[in-house]
């Protein structure tokens, strides 16, 4: 993803980190996964400072440009029951796009402490019409695997070899996974993290809005973690 929008997106986290709260408990596993990550490598906590430090250079300037990110999206499939259909792909990618640009149904319920500063953000998701090696794609890779679940620290999830698959260069392309995920509804990477775990990862119980079951039949799964990503 291009590094500006990278930018905007961690202001998004910051603004909406607290109303997140009781979704996060037990549920979402992106700090735990940080925690684990930034014993094994350092070096990430300094590049996460560095992009602060630009975050605060941005904020001091007008941005009104509109932003087109490709996504990929990754079914990591063993089974037909998670073999995510182009149907509950395109569901959610409508949701992203709806609530990112302010086009949601329940705008009107936005919190008081939240109305000033929510707006439409200029963010179009869209997927990715080409590979990284500039062949023809719809934006979506399916994989079947012998692997029954995948655990918050699995990094088999990104490799071919492994059961998994590659990840797309993550200065392109926004990865999102859709697996079976034990113990969590999904997690993220933040900015400056490792480039090959780059990526966004949800249980496929509750990805997209289609035949699910309440309270995670809306989307909102996933739009938790592209805050973050």
């Amino acid at each position: 993803m291009r590094r500006n929008v990278k930018i905007k997106l961690i202001l998004l986290t910051i603004i909406m980190i607290q109303s997140f709260e009781i979704f996060s408990q037990h549920r979402c596993g992106t700090m735990e996964r940080w925690k684990h990550e930034i014993i094994n490598h350092t070096h990430i906590i300094e590049k996460r400072t560095e992009i602060e430090k630009k975050i605060k250079k941005w904020k001091k300037k007008s941005d009104s440009d509109f932003y087109n990110i490709p996504v990929v999206f990754h079914i990591i499939y063993e089974n037909e029951n998670e073999n995510i259909s182009i149907e509950q792909i395109q569901s959610q990618l409508d949701v992203l796009n709806e609530d990112f640009n302010r086009m949601n149904s329940d705008a009107n319920q936005t919190p008081d402490e939240f109305i000033d500063i929510a707006a439409d953000c200029n963010i179009n998701f869209c997927l990715a019409r080409r590979t990284p090696s500039n062949d023809s794609t719809i934006g979506v890779t399916y994989t079947q695997t012998e692997i029954s679940s995948f655990s918050l620290y699995d990094n088999r999830i990104f490799h071919d070899s492994l059961g998994g698959k590659n990840i797309w260069n993550p200065k392109k392309f926004l990865n999102i996974y859709v697996c079976d995920l034990s113990n969590a509804l999904g997690f993220s990477s933040f900015p400056g993290g490792l480039e090959s775990r780059d990526a966004i990862v949800i249980n496929y119980t509750n990805f997209g809005t289609i035949n699910l079951s309440p309270p995670f039949n809306k989307g909102r799964t996933s739009l938790h973690f592209a805050l973050y990503s």
